[in-house]
């Protein structure tokens, strides 16, 4: 089974923090392609946030609050993708450079097989920062 897991997309990461919408249709994009390949959607959230995104396609109740940016670091997100059967996990929303990051080398120290898919990835700097993704293909994490 594969996970897809939307990470931070909060509204107020959007209006303070100035993260571009931009992201948004594209990770709704990724979440029908989920659905329709009958994978797993899992929303995680940052206790500090508010409210999903506006405009957030929200096609499942499981969601999953995290104190640090690694959404692992919440042992119950483990415990539900492994009584899911999920040996496959992609990592999308923001930001690229640390909460998803962060999270895509939490799977994998789960030993989830992880995808890092930079198209449905948003970024303070607008962009992944390329060490960090030279960083995470060094740890096994697939490049979509």
């Amino acid at each position: 089974m594969n996970a897809l897991l939307i990470i931070d997309m909060q509204e107020n990461y959007f209006e303070k923090h100035g993260y571009n919408r931009e992201i948004i249709p594209k990770v709704n994009r990724r979440i029908e392609a989920a659905t329709t390949q009958k994978e797993l959607v899992v929303y995680v959230k940052n206790i500090a946030g508010t409210d999903f995104a506006e405009g957030l396609q929200m096609v499942s109740g499981d969601v999953f609050m995290k104190k640090a940016p690694d959404a692992f670091s919440n042992p119950e997100l483990d415990t539900f993708l492994k009584k899911n059967k999920v040996t496959v996990v992609e990592a999308i929303g923001i930001d690229g450079n640390c909460c998803v990051y962060k999270t895509a080398l939490g799977a994998v120290r789960c030993g989830y097989e992880t995808y890092f898919n930079p198209e449905c990835v948003g970024a303070k700097s607008g962009a992944v920062k390329q060490k960090v993704i030279e960083e995470m293909r060094k740890k096994g994490i697939r490049i979509i």
